[in-house]
């Protein structure tokens, strides 16, 4: 199962994260192809990206009116990496919105 770390704030809506056939061979993808969500959560974007050297899902969704933004690592990626160390450097990274509360 995929660590989770939670960040920010979403932006345009789509229903649900379909790995496209021509893309089930790319293996960065098809790596994140079983992340699945709470039935509740509606995920307004998914998509793979990079964080550092690491690939990462970047999704932005809302659950319960909660409106946050989670980046999903493999967990094969992160197996030889400090769990506090990861969570430090996601939290002092742009993508964090540092000192606002978020309505």
């Amino acid at each position: 199962m995929p660590t989770l770390l939670a960040t920010k704030v979403p932006s345009q809506a789509i229903t649900a994260f379909e790995l496209p056939t021509n893309l089930k061979h790319n293996t960065v993808i098809a790596k994140f192809a079983d992340v699945s969500a709470d039935p509740k959560t509606k995920i307004l974007f998914r998509q793979v990206s990079k964080f550092g050297e690491v690939d990462v899902l970047d999704e932005k969704w809302v659950w319960d009116g909660i409106k946050a933004e989670s980046l999903i690592f493999a967990n094969s990626d992160i197996a030889d990496k400090s769990l506090a160390a990861l969570e430090r450097k996601v939290r002092e990274s742009p993508l964090v919105i540092k000192n606002q509360v978020l309505l």
